[in-house]
């Protein structure tokens, strides 16, 4: 059996060839060099799971949205003008219309069987057969926004009132003033070729805040001052002109003071209707 030392011997017997010096040197540097690479790997192994997990966990859209600095609006190349307030609806002054409740016919509902009333309406045309100077022919302003007129008839008299609205006060004062300049702008005027006379006569009253009175009567050459008479109201409040008319077989040219007396008579009977004209639209009653 051959002895288990027998190597050893052998390596003692032959000679050993040690490495230089600086070759152990250059070696142990080499090891140094690697394991401290080994290390500094191992050590950013665990940064590197660490940094890839956070970035699994949110995502790439999830890390988007999450930026360091305060969030920013995109520029707007374009941008959206404000939508205009819708105003609300309201009247204007070119829709004024007379209400059809507006009481035009007070005082004169009860004609009787012998009455006729037409009206109030929107086409009757009272103005348009007013006779200022002989013929029917006088055209009221179009400025009107809305107009309401009746005709009551009776066998001693016949009534017509005649209500418009205009866009505001100094039309309807206008509008007004126009009636009453026909009528003055013809103060005489003869049918006939002279065997008759009408006068119209225009003075102030005191109805509403502008208001006139026009009194139209009549005479012959044969017999003088006659019997009849035509009475013309015409009054103004805020933007409603309001012309009443009654031609009767009153004392006319006859009897100048009882004219004068049937003039405030008609006067006094319009009163509520004129105080119902500070309820239209455009008044400006105090």
């Amino acid at each position: 059996m051959p002895d288990l030392f027998d190597p050893l011997r052998s390596l003692a017997e032959e000679p050993v060839q040690l490495l230089p010096a600086a070759e152990v040197r250059r070696r142990g540097d080499r090891l140094r060099r690697r394991r401290a690479a080994l290390t500094s790997l191992a050590a950013a192994c665990p940064v590197a799971v660490v940094a890839t997990g956070a970035v699994v966990a949110t995502g790439p859209d999830r890390a988007a949205e999450a930026p360091d600095g305060p969030a920013t609006q995109p520029a707007n190349p374009t941008p959206t003008p404000p939508t205009p307030a819708t105003p609300s609806p309201t009247q204007t002054t070119a829709d004024r219309r007379v209400p059809d409740s507006f009481p035009l016919a007070v005082g004169i509902e009860e004609l009787g069987s012998d009455g006729d009333l037409t009206g109030p309406a929107r086409d009757v045309p009272l103005l348009r057969d007013l006779r200022i100077c002989g013929e029917p022919g006088y055209d009221p302003p179009a400025t009107a926004t809305d107009r309401l007129t009746l005709i009551a008839a009776l066998p001693e008299y016949v009534r017509g009132r005649d209500l418009s609205l205009y866009p505001d006060a100094a039309i309807a004062s206008a509008a007004a003033a126009d009636l009453v300049t026909a009528y003055r702008r013809c103060p005489t005027f003869s049918p006939d070729g002279g065997a008759t006379t009408t006068t119209n006569t225009v003075a102030p009253s005191t109805l509403g805040q502008e208001s006139w009175a026009v009194t139209q009567t009549y005479e012959t050459a044969e017999f003088g001052p006659m019997l009849g008479q035509e009475v013309v109201h015409v009054v103004r409040v805020g933007a409603a002109v309001l012309v009443a008319l009654t031609n009767s077989e009153g004392p006319g040219a006859m009897f100048p003071d009882r004219l004068a007396d049937s003039v405030a008579e008609d006067a006094k009977a319009l009163g509520p209707l004129v105080e119902a004209m500070c309820d239209l639209p455009g008044s400006d009653c105090p």
